[in-house]
């Protein structure tokens, strides 16, 4: 906005421009074409940088200054400066009276030349706002001051804290220019400004005989597209001015390229204001090139789930347009399956969707006919056969899923109860088994054999009915109570059969009584209790612990609140009384003290200090509660060290002692002496299971055992044509030593298989060792001589081979059984030869199971419980922190800027072969960085906001980083409070839902416009009508209406 000083010199500049020509014109009279032609201003404007541009009729331009201040920040307004006083209007002489017309005189001789007219050169506003007007004469003129004074910078408040936006400041006065220019019927040139204000200057007559045939124009206001210019014309010769409203176009031939939006064309294109005649050689608008479609992502929301926006740049001209989508839901192109579904139980399968990123899970119903496509592979004919069968789920046209089920042989079933043949069933229970007539019913025993037809194969089958037993108390025989976790039973006699019936009767159940809290090491409280009946004991932890800490005035309290058979119960727990403090350090009353480490315990002046016995009274005030406290302190002893009474030497892990006895007291004193610590002594290296080396050490001293796992291993393996060699590297008090193992040669290899020559080999096992034809083979004693070829050395290599010994079960004279980790051996004598045969039986491995203690972390170690179901075998697992060093890693779904993923590590344990499989999240990448001022953006409107975005160069989708509310847009919070406290609060969003608040009461809808342009506010209750006019938010609720004002 122009500020009034600003208006008034342009008014003034205006005003200098009519006057100075007519007041050169009168002077001159008819213009001389001696006389130069004058300079006049032909338009004024202010430029960009708010200087005043003057441009003369010769084509010239001056810059005047500046007359428009720079934009301050935004802060506390200063005082606005007071305009500058406008020079006062010369008062105008009187106009004389009008002669008599004379007679016509005599042509006079030719006059001298007259004095040249004066006119304007330039006119600049100095330093101090004056207005220096400079004439063709080069006289000058100071005209006053035009520019008002700067208003004072208001004073800077001090920085306080950030405190809520403050309210927009008031616009500045609006400038002042020239609304329109006319001539009264008075003569005078009527000037009206744009604030309605207006002044009216004289001008010259007009002359009678003028033809106003040389006129200079002033430019007061050049003409545009929409509004005709005001130009005044002023005649050189008789000064006489008019004003003249048109357009005068400057045509130049141009030729405008196409846009995307515009057509081009040639055409005589006015330099002015740009209007155009003539066109012709018409090219058609180009029509954006669009880009590739970018979801918008703004926080809280997703297209998948909420709706939002789609946009497009086009490559040409860069105008971004957006279009807006309803929830889409979530695409996923490949599902993977995270659990399988039974016959019992559903599944679940996940994906990552191609649009958000995000993990979509989708469960899959149980195995049933209804929602899977079942194809029998193999039929069942009857209820004992196997079968075969599929289920097949299809997700989509590019994921299914397939499940095989046996069907294993089943019981046949009556009124689809299954029911077993080596069962007894009771006859009241199943009336449709049917006994034959001639067949009796009976209790006892297995009863009688009846018959039913299978409801799955229509077959007949056969089973044992019998009558329930007839018993009551009188026929009581005996009982085996029921305990805490066994059922027990009663045993009666049939009035009917007089077999014994056993009745069942229901386990106790355990009847713990717990005792007092107990604190453990990590800080958390247990209780443990003892069944009264059993014995059994169990333990239930603390769900809360409150503490009120002891102090030397007063105990504390421990309040332990736990669960006891689904009932909450607390137990308290005394804390006695601390001991007082001196110092910080707790003082207990029944210690004596050294007089030298503690000298806050003073001893009074009476008393004389000694280092014998319990030592003397000594007092000191407590930190806590300032009491005067007694305890006992003395003196250290003195002693000859080289000279103690008894001594206990140190071993390796107890320390020992010297006493002495006291020069000054004659008391007996204990020195302790440190521990020596061991002094192992190493042995050659072991080889574990594991395929490690550890050493075993002795300690010289105390015989006290230690382990040290080999550094490092390096073997030469042996052969049997060499020895081989193992050199294991170890660590020992810190410094690395090593130890070589020799290997011996191998044995001779046949076939792959080492064969040590000091063995007796089986000739079925063995069809490769060949027996000479002049030998009998034999299965007594070490057999017969036989020989084969080294796959590595070549030679001819002798054993000894046999036949297999047989024998039955009968000719077994001993065994003993094959355990996890031992050989057995059976003894038998030989069918064959008699001979009594003693053979091995190779140790039957663990059965291992695997039970997870701890999950590992990226952080921590994790670990698993080995156990073995046929021995008692125990180990534990250590499983290293997941990182990809130790674990196999495949990531399922990647992370992506506002989506975690998920990767699966895999550990396979080398002892046990045990593989530990776990689902690890990965974190979201985030989108890249933006840079205010550096990251290009783009800009678009919809909705009535305008949005501003960039492009994140990871998952290219358009990220929102400013939202513009404009004028008309109906999203925020609209709010109505009445006189009487009633208040509405209706709050819009742009996923197209809203929040309405009334007193504290929410609902949740959706809104919609109407092509009318009413709104439709719709909740589970109903649908409501609404209008938005100027900001106001009006509601209509049958007969009443209520209009809410944005906040």
């Amino acid at each position: 906005m122009f500020r009034k000083g600003k208006s008034k010199l342009t008014r003034l500049l205006t005003f200098l421009c009519v006057i100075g020509c007519s007041a050169g014109l009168a002077a001159l009279g008819a213009c001389s074409t001696e006389i130069e032609t004058k300079r006049g201003i032909e338009s004024l404007a202010i430029n960009s940088d708010g200087n005043l541009i003057a441009t003369y009729t010769d084509g010239t331009t001056k810059d005047l200054g500046k007359v428009v201040g720079a934009n301050g920040t935004n802060g506390t307004n200063g005082t606005n400066g007071t305009d500058g006083t406008q020079g006062d209007k010369g008062d105008q002489g009187d106009k004389g009276d009008k002669g008599d017309k004379g007679d016509k005189g005599d042509k006079g001789d030719k006059g001298d030349a007259g004095a040249d007219g004066k006119g304007i050169v330039s006119a600049v506003v100095n330093e101090a706002g004056e207005l220096i007007v400079t004439y063709t004469d080069e006289t000058s003129v100071n005209l006053g001051k035009v520019v008002g004074e700067n208003g004072k910078d208001g004073v800077d408040g001090t920085n306080g804290k950030d405190g809520e936006d403050g309210k927009d400041g008031t616009d500045g006065k609006d400038g002042v220019g020239i609304k329109s220019i006319n001539l009264t019927e008075e003569g005078k040139l009527h000037i009206v400004y744009t604030d309605d204000s207006s002044v009216d200057v004289d001008v010259p007559t007009l002359s009678d005989t003028c033809e106003h045939t040389d006129e200079e124009v002033l430019v007061v206001r050049e003409h545009t597209l929409k509004e005709l210019g005001i130009y005044l014309h002023v005649c050189n010769d008789c000064g006489f001015t008019s004003v003249e409203y048109a357009s005068h176009h400057h045509y130049e031939e141009t030729t405008v390229a196409p846009t995307c939006t515009e057509e081009g064309y040639t055409a005589g294109v006015c330099t002015i204001c740009g209007d155009n005649q003539d066109k012709h050689d018409i090219v058609e608008a180009l029509g954006h090139v669009w880009g590739e479609e970018r979801i918008v992502v703004e926080e809280g929301r997703t297209l998948c789930e909420n709706g939002g926006m789609i946009v497009h740049t086009c490559e040409v001209c860069g105008v971004t347009e957006a279009k807006t989508e309803s929830a889409m839901g979530h695409d996923v192109k490949e599902w993977m399956e995270a659990s399988a579904p039974t016959l019992t139980k559903g599944g679940e399968i996940y994906g990552a969707c191609e649009r958000c990123g995000k993990k979509v899970t989708k469960a899959l119903p149980a195995l049933n006919e209804k929602d899977y496509t079942y194809t029998v592979i193999k039929a069942k004919e009857n209820c004992s056969d196997t079968g075969e069968v599929e289920y097949t789920y299809t997700v989509d046209e590019n994921n299914s899923f397939t499940y095989k089920v046996t069907l294993s042989p089943s019981s046949h079933k009556l009124h689809g109860k299954e029911m077993p043949d080596d069962k007894t069933y009771d006859s009241q229970k199943y009336p449709d088994i049917k006994v034959p007539v001639n067949v009796d019913h009976t209790c006892a025993g297995e009863g009688v054999w009846g018959v039913f037809v299978c409801d799955e194969c229509g077959e007949l089958v056969s089973v044992r009915v019998r009558d329930d037993h007839t018993y009551d108390e009188s026929t009581f025989v005996r009982e085996v109570p029921a305990t805490c976790t066994t059922e027990g039973y009663k045993v009666y006699l049939c009035k009917v059969c007089g077999v014994e019936v056993e009745v069942p009767t229901e386990k106790l159940g355990h009847d713990f009584v717990y005792g007092d809290p107990i604190e453990l090491e990590d800080g958390t409280y247990i209780l443990e209790g003892k069944c009264s009946r059993c014995g059994e004991t169990d333990t239930i932890k603390a769900t809360k612990v409150e503490k009120i800490e002891a102090t030397c005035m007063e105990e504390g309290k421990i309040i332990v609140t736990y669960v006891e058979n689904g009932t909450e119960k607390t137990k308290e727990l005394s804390v006695p009384k601390t001991a007082h403090k001196l110092n910080g350090e707790l003082m207990p009353d029944d210690k004596t003290y050294d007089s030298k480490k503690y000298p806050g315990i003073k001893v009074p002046a009476n008393v004389d200090l000694t280092c014998s016995g319990e030592g003397s009274m000594g007092v000191f005030y407590c930190d806590v509660c300032g009491e005067l406290v007694m305890v006992k302190v003395k003196d250290d002893h003195k002693y000859d060290a080289s000279s103690p009474i008894e001594e206990i030497p140190a071993t390796c892990t107890e320390a020992g002692s010297k006493k002495y006895l006291c020069e000054v007291c004659g008391e007996e004193i204990e020195v302790v002496i440190e521990k020596l610590g061991h002094d192992f002594v190493y042995g050659d290296p072991i080889k574990l299971a594991d395929g490690t080396y550890i050493l075993r050490g002795t300690c010289s001293r105390c015989g006290e055992t230690d382990t040290i796992t080999a550094k490092a291993v390096a073997t030469e393996n042996a052969t049997c044509q060499k020895e081989g060699r193992i050199i294991v590297t170890y660590m020992e008090n810190g410094a690395e030593k090593t130890k070589i193992i020799v290997l011996p040669k191998t044995a001779h290899t046949h076939n792959g298989e080492l064969m040590p020559d000091n063995k007796t080999y089986d000739s079925n096992k063995y069809p490769g060792i060949k027996v000479p034809v002049n030998v009998d083979l034999t299965c007594s004693g070490e057999g017969s001589m036989g020989v084969f070829y080294c796959d590595v050395c070549g030679e001819l290599v002798t054993v000894r081979v046999r036949n297999d010994h047989k024998y039955t079960a009968e000719d077994i004279i001993a065994s003993q059984p094959a355990t996890c980790t031992e050989n057995g051996w059976v003894e038998y004598k030989c069918s064959v030869c008699g001979e009594t045969i003693r053979e091995d039986i190779k140790a039957t491995g663990h059965a291992y199971s695997f039970q997870i203690l701890k999950a590992p972390t990226a952080d921590a170690e994790g670990s698993i419980l080995v156990l073995c179901s046929k021995c008692d075998h125990q180990d534990t697992i250590v499983l290293p922190a997941l990182d990809a060093k130790n674990y196999q890693v495949t990531v399922t779904i990647a992370a992506g800027c506002q989506s975690e993923g998920e990767a699966i590590y895999v550990y396979t344990d080398k002892t046990y072969g045990y593989t530990y499989k776990t689902t690890v999240v990965l974190p979201m990448l985030g989108h890249t960085e933006y840079v205010e001022g550096k990251t290009k953006t783009y800009t678009w409107i919809i909705d009535n906001a305008e949005y501003t975005g960039y492009i994140c160069e990871t998952c290219g989708q358009m990220i929102v980083v400013n939202v513009t509310e404009l004028e008309g847009s109906i999203y925020g919070t609209y709010e109505f409070i009445s006189e009487e406290g009633f208040k509405l609060s209706l709050a819009f969003h742009r996923n197209g839902t809203f929040e309405f608040e009334q007193n504290g009461i929410s609902v949740e809808g959706t809104w919609s416009l109407q092509e009318d342009g009413t709104y439709v506010l719709t909740t589970d209750d109903g649908s409501i009508k609404a209008t938005l006019e100027n900001g106001t938010f009006t509601l209509f609720f049958d007969d009443e209406s209520y209009s809410l004002i944005k906040a």
